[in-house]
């Protein structure tokens, strides 16, 4: 049984995909051309661009003088396809690659705790414990704690509401996306931030002593040496 030839609708399709890859041949040759050590005469990069060219006009016909089945076709539009997700996947790979060997050249941020001046926000920034080994920033983020007394046996009210700081600390990326060097916290620095808001800057805890709330911080934290 004789297989069924391509449709006019699937030749079209391998057509245009074919084009696309001759143009994509084409600036790939006159980039090389541009970058290369000992790049090519004009007379040499012409011949090869004519050469696109002609596979460009003569591409129709040379598809239709093939007379393709409707499996071929499928076939050949599927290589095409699968080639350009490679091609791709291979240009990310290469990107990241790249975005993580300048990430590690450029000067590391020291471990410590920054204030962005105009947001007010506070990172904590230290080297990621698993995989790059990079400068990672976790936000700190301050939510209002409410503790219930049951004072019905001293007081005329049954309950009493007591609300207090208390800060967590939320992962956010690379510290070099999020922090500058110029924003690091001197520890008075970090003194006054945790006087002002009775939560530790360092730690995210919240300052319960009488002699850490009057400092800021506690004495674990202030002996760290981060500042």
């Amino acid at each position: 049984m004789a297989k069924s030839r391509a449709t006019d609708a699937t030749i079209n399709l391998l057509i245009k995909l074919r084009k696309e890859e001759i143009l994509k041949s084409v600036e790939a040759i006159k980039r090389l051309a541009a970058e290369a050590v000992s790049p090519p005469t004009p007379k040499q990069l012409e011949e090869t661009l004519e050469q696109l060219r002609k596979a460009w006009r003569d591409l129709p016909d040379n598809i239709e003088s093939q007379r393709l089945t409707q499996q071929q076709a499928s076939a050949e539009i599927s290589r095409i396809k699968q080639s350009r997700e490679s091609d791709r996947l291979r240009e990310r790979q290469l990107k990241s690659q790249e975005r993580l060997e300048a990430l590690r050249k450029a000067p590391e941020l020291p471990d410590g705790v920054y204030r962005d001046p105009k947001s007010s926000k506070i990172y904590k920034v230290k080297k990621a414990v698993h995989g790059s080994g990079l400068k990672v920033a976790h936000q700190l983020i301050i939510e209002e704690e409410v503790s219930v007394i049951d004072n019905s046996n001293r007081y005329e009210h049954d309950v009493i509401k007591i609300k207090k700081p208390v800060g967590r600390f939320k992962y956010v990326g690379l510290a070099s996306k999020h922090v500058t060097l110029n924003w690091k916290l001197s520890l008075e620095e970090a003194k006054k931030w945790g006087v002002l808001y009775g939560v530790c800057c360092n730690c995210g805890r919240t300052l319960t002593k009488e002699e850490s709330i009057q400092a800021g911080i506690g004495p674990i934290c202030a002996g760290k040496d981060i500042w």
